[in-house]
């Protein structure tokens, strides 16, 4: 059975938590500097729009670097969405 909260040691548990709180603090704040860092790069990557624009830079990244496949990720979306709205349009 577990001891009572009033049992046990005062000076570890409110350590504990902050600690913890701590944690959780640093984890949320590099979490979303994550997804600004991402929402940026893909608006930096909007203006390569065109099949012969994003396969110039996918010919240009250089797969050893790091950061490169998030780079390629978003091109791969953006060539998705390119030829997406072109069928849709030719559908019309």
């Amino acid at each position: 059975m577990n001891a009572p909260f009033a049992s046990r040691s005062a000076g570890t548990t409110p350590a504990r938590h902050r600690g913890l709180w701590t944690t959780v603090r640093n984890e949320a704040r590099a979490h979303h500097t994550a997804r600004v860092q991402r929402r940026r790069l893909r608006e930096e990557l909007s203006a390569y729009n065109t099949p012969s624009a994003i396969n110039d830079l996918l010919v240009a990244v250089d797969d050893s670097e790091p950061g490169s496949a998030e780079i390629r990720d978003i091109l791969m979306v953006n060539l998705a969405d390119y030829h997406r709205l072109r069928a849709s349009r030719i559908a019309s």
